[in-house]
Parts: structure tokens; sequence; C-alpha cells
């Protein structure tokens, strides 16, 4: 209760002050008298002028502000206190209107520059008025004068300004700043360029080829101190300084010695130079030009090559970038169990998060009806190799990468910190061009909250057994999908036969494959190679070969799968005999379709099962002749990838005590 007195107490109290302090005072205006005889003073609103009342003339410039009402059909205007005059003075008399609302006063401090182009020199006025007297001393032509403030009265076509070190006034007009100093009609001062000062490290290189004069001061006629920077030298300079009025510029060496022209009757004698970057930090990056990056021996444009290059899609972890003094371009510091040396960035690479390995193995359905080209780097754009995995196939990953621009990253973590799709980078997509999906206009099937979190354009599966990466979505479509588990693959002999007729065929071994243009009728008998038995589930399929019709896809034998059940557990193929060879598990099913491409030459397999190493194969005669992007799989000389806590396995990392030398490469 006393907390609800106080609080309306205090407004009781605030509002009380409102009301003692009243309506806000009027606006104060500067009249001029415009009337040709004049205007005369009233002592009150309400009394006539008299005859011996004091006349205002014609130009008399006043400040005042109106009064709030008419007085006997008169706006009326009060002069404001400290002013010669002091009454009240009416806007309109007889008819004719007497006063004129005119600017106010500006007084503005600044810095400003003038030179003196008078031949015979100048007398500066010594007061702020046209008819001002003139001091004694003589500015020749060509001085340099600073002024420091600019005054224009309330009313005033004309604006004085007042020179440093009370050497005196000039005069210029308000509409637009002509200068009114003038001697037989010509001007006698003239505006010029303000001095312009920087101070802080800088670098030149001289342009000269006779070299540049260390002087005394910033002037081209102070002492020479005898010390000459010769052609092509590159110095270090303190300050940079351009004197007013004149084209020349100065650098002022950083070791004191004195000012070198670097800029001399606006011809260059000396280039300015970016100065040199150098940043520690835990970098990614990602080859990003069509064309290989070159590995050079030291971070300069002028630098050799090593032999090496990376090819689109090539990933890496640096600890060094670097920009040479002079160079508009950034290298980077390049550490890898392959190979030393420095990449240039500008143009070449672009910044990544660091990459989220989510360890496998995982096993994934591939979706689109033309199937999957396998890419040789992590990159939407990256070369492809001859393989292309099956429609409808399962395969098996070593794991999933996600490779996010830093950009990117940073956009999706706007709105409500939740992360959303990048956009789907532009690939070309015709059959037989190097795209990453054939026939992209198929439908895909939805995806399942299995995938949904992995299938996104920056994720990228790494094949399991061999050198490859898929695209996860493609021209915003899932193109894979992610099955829970590790499937039970059956190899061997197995006959079965068809119970019901019109028994559909799918392309895959999933509910969700869609349907082979076929059917089978009740009593077909058919010899099955594989079974298979997907993860944590009672569903059984079996793969057999199949002839199409004539006419279909040339008489060609596909792939076609039956589940030996349907979605309520109802038989619709029963086992006659089987013969079992082997089983395994976790087997990629991509191997039974004939429509696998071979893989081109080269991606063969070593004793240890690891790949050996491929040159990228592109799909013109430039990208097979050039030996753009050679990689190598170093996973046997890896540490163990290290866990988060959601479950995402971080890149492999070197011991700390060799982490300023090793990178990590895809």
């Amino acid at each position: 209760m006393s907390q609800t007195a106080t609080g309306g107490g205090a407004t009781d109290a605030s509002a009380k002050g409102d009301m003692e302090a009243g309506p806000a005072p009027p606006e104060v205006l500067h009249f001029r008298v415009c009337h040709k005889g004049g205007v005369r003073l009233r002592a009150s609103p309400t009394d006539n002028p008299g005859p011996d009342s004091t006349v205002l003339p014609e130009g008399t410039i006043v400040k005042a502000h109106k009064l709030p009402v008419e007085q006997k059909g008169l706006q009326l205007v009060q002069i404001c206190e400290g002013q010669s005059y002091t009454g009240f003075l009416p806007i309109t008399a007889k008819g004719y209107t007497a006063l004129e609302i005119v600017p106010g006063e500006r007084d503005e401090q600044g810095a400003w520059w003038y030179r003196v182009v008078a031949t015979d020199g100048m007398h500066f006025a010594k007061e702020p008025r046209l008819d001002s007297p003139r001091h004694e001393a003589v500015h020749p032509n060509g001085t340099i004068i600073k002024a420091v403030r600019q005054l224009i009265p309330a009313g005033s076509l004309v604006m004085f300004v007042e020179l440093e070190d009370d050497q005196g006034w000039i005069f210029a007009a308000t509409n637009g700043g002509e200068l009114l100093e003038r001697y037989n009609g010509k001007p006698v001062v003239e505006a010029t360029s303000p001095e312009e000062r920087t101070v802080g490290e800088c670098y030149f290189r001289v342009l000269h080829k006779a070299g540049l004069r260390i002087r005394e001061a910033a002037d081209v006629n102070a002492k020479d101190i005898g010390e000459l920077l010769m052609h092509n030298k590159v110095f270090n300079g303190s300050e940079v300084y351009r004197p007013p009025g004149v084209d020349n510029t100065f650098v002022r060496l950083k070791d004191d010695r004195g000012w070198v022209c670097v800029v001399r009757n606006s011809l260059l004698a000396g280039e300015a130079l970016s100065p040199p970057e150098s940043h520690e930090g835990d970098f990614w990056f990602q080859v990003n030009s069509a064309k290989p990056a070159p590995v050079m021996d030291s971070p300069s444009p002028t630098a050799l090559t090593t032999g090496k290059q990376m090819g689109l899609g090539m990933i890496f972890g640096s600890r060094r970038k670097v920009k040479p003094l002079g160079c508009a371009d950034t290298f980077v510091e390049l550490n890898t169990q392959q190979v030393n040396g420095w990449v240039k960035a500008t143009g070449q690479l672009k910044l990544i998060t660091e990459p989220l390995w989510q360890e496998g193995p995982f096993f994934y359905q591939v979706l689109h009806p033309g199937g999957l080209r396998v890419r040789i780097n992590p990159h939407a754009n990256s070369n492809v190799l001859g393989e292309i995995i099956p429609p409808y196939s399962v395969i098996q990953v070593e794991g999933t990468l996600d490779v996010v621009e830093e950009e990117v990253a940073g956009a999706e973590q706007e709105g409500n910190g939740k992360a959303t799709p990048a956009p789907t980078p532009a690939v070309a997509a015709s059959v037989g061009d190097g795209g990453a999906v054939q026939h992209v206009e198929a439908a895909v099937a939805p995806s399942s909250a299995a995938s949904a979190v992995a299938s996104k354009p920056s994720v990228f599966l790494r094949l399991a057994g061999r050198q490859g990466w898929l695209m996860t979505v493609f021209d915003g479509k899932e193109v894979v999908r992610r099955i829970d588990g590790t499937p039970t693959i059956e190899h061997g002999s197995f006959v079965y036969r068809v119970l019901n007729d019109k028994t559909s065929v799918r392309h895959g071994p999933t509910a969700s494959s869609p349907m082979l243009d076929m059917a089978l009728d009740q009593g077909y008998e058919l010899t099955a190679r594989l079974r298979l038995r997907p993860y944590n589930t009672d569903e059984v399929y079996v793969c057999f070969d199949h002839k199409m019709p004539a006419g279909l896809r040339r008489n060609k034998t596909v792939p076609g799968w039956l589940s030996v059940t349907d979605e309520n557990g109802t038989a619709l193929i029963t086992e006659v005999s089987s013969q079992v060879d082997s089983v395994t598990e976790g087997q990629s099913t991509e191997s039974l379709s004939e429509d696998k491409a071979p893989q081109e030459k080269g991606d063969e397999r070593s004793a240890n099962g690891k790949s050996s190493e491929v040159e990228a194969k592109g799909n013109d005669a430039d990208s097979q002749d050039d030996g753009v992007a050679k990689e190598q799989d170093t996973s046997a000389n890896e540490p163990p990838a290290a866990t988060a806590a959601n479950g995402a396995k971080t890149p492999p990392r070197p011991p700390a005590q060799e982490k300023q030398r090793r990178g990590w490469l895809w």
C-alpha cells in the first residue's frame, strides 16, 4: 500500500510540475523589415503607434517570436530581449507586408583552405563586414591560408571567413560560396584542396627510375639529406601527408630519416602496397575452382610450383594463412601427409567450417531412377569416375561428411538458431555430361525420418571399400535414403513359387522402391540368387534376374525384387527349395545390377583393401590429360576419430605435438 501511495504521489508531483512549467516558449525567428517606408514600433500589442514612435527602416533585422493570438486583426511579433529595440511589430501594415522571415545566424568552426591568386598579393580585412579596414601585411601570390571559422549573420547573403592566427577575414557569397574578394573584377583568393594526413604504418615501392630523394620536411624545396631510395625499393613509412593546395604527397620514413615525395604534380613516383597479413588458427578450406590449384613452395605469386595440384572438391585443414606485402592474394599453408607447400586461396579455395565426419558403416538406398554418379571428391561439381551406382540398390558407406561454407553456416544459425538446408548447387545433370544424376525429372520417393538429418546438399557419402563420394541431395530432392541397421544377405540358389496372380516386382529391396513394368502369374517359379533381410524387421526380399518383355529396355535382363510377404504379413511367394552358399552382413547390392558401368582404370584395390592413388578422369580431353587432382586414401595412417557428445565424429586430428606441421586431407 505504501508503495502504491508513493507512486501516486510522485505522479501528482510530476503533473504539478508540468502545470507550473506551462506551455513551451514560442519559436524564435529572424525578421527583416521589407516595407519601403519602414515599420513603427509599438510599446504594447494593444496600443496604436504614435507619431513619435520609433520607425525601423527597411532592411533592419530583428530577432522576435510571434504572439499566439492576433490583436485588432493584426499578427504581431515581440522583439526578444538583448537587442537595440524592444516592443512589438506588425507583420502586415495597411495591407502591405511589413516583415519577412529570413535565415538565422550560422556560425561554424572547422578547417578550410584558400590560395592567394592576386598578382600583387592581398591585404585581409580586419573585421567581418564589407567596409572593414584592411591589415597592412601583404600575403604574396601563391600563399596558402587556413580558415577556422565561417560566419553568416542572420539574413545576410555574405559569409565571412575568419583566418587562423588573427590574420583577418575574407568574404564569400552564401549562395554557392563564391568568393567576393576581387580586384579589378578578378578574384584575389580561391578555395583549394585541404591537407590530408594519415598516421600509421604504410608500405610503398619506388616507381621513379631515378629513385626518390629523402628530404628534411614534406616540401619539394626542403633540404635534401643526401640519400636516395633506388628504383623498385620497398620502404616502410609512418605517415602520409598531402599539403593543402598542392598535388604532392609525401611519406615520412618509419626510421625518421626524413620525407620522400611519392606523388609530385599529380605524377606517381611511388606506389602504395597493401600491408602484409598473417593469421594463425584452425582453418578449413575446400578447392572450389574448376582448374587444378597448384601447390607452391612459398606464399608468393612468383613462387615455384612443387608439381602437386589440388583437384576440385579436395578438403584440407590449415593452421596459417598469409597475405604477402603488396599482394592482393591470400596464401594458405598446406601440411598434409602427402604434400607440404602453399596454395593460393584467392579464386581457388573457399573457407568452410570444420567438416563434420560421422563414422559408419551406414547403409543407403539409391532413390533416383537414373542411378548416381560416383564423384572423386565431396563437391557437387567434382570430376566423376566411370562408375554409376544402379538405381534402387543398397550401398554401404564408410561415413558421412558435412561440408558447409562458412558464410552459409553463419546464415543457418539466424532466426531460431536451427540449421536450415543450404541452397542446392547448380550442377549439370544431362545424361553422359558428367552431371551428378541422370534423368533428374523423375520423381523421388519421400524421405524417411532416419535420412532427414543426413540428407542435405552439404552432406556427402564416402563409399565403403573403395574411392568415391555420392551426393545425398540433387536439385532439392533426396537421391539416397538412410536404411537403419545392417542388412543380412544370403547368397545361393533359392527357388520360390508365386502364390497370387499379378504379383508385382520392385526395383529394389524396400517397400518404397518403384514397381517394374511387369507382374508374375500364380504358380510361376523363379530362382533367386540372393535373399536379403533388412535390419530389425521380419521382411525378406529375394532378388532374381528377369528378362524384360520385347520392346522394353531392349530385352535386357534386370534384377527384380520380391517381398516374401505383403504389409499385412500374407505370403506372396513360398519357398520350394534353397541352397545357401554364404551369409554376410553389411554387403552392398549394387553389384547385382547389369546397369553398373565398369570402374575407371586405376581404381584397383591394394592388398590391404585401401585405395591406391587414383588420377581424376574428367569428361573431356583437357580434364583427362592434365592429371588435375590426385587423391590418396590416408585412413590407414590416421589416428582414431574423436566422438562428440552427439555421437558425431569429428575428422581425425594429429597429436598435439605435431599440430603445427600436419594437416588432414579428404
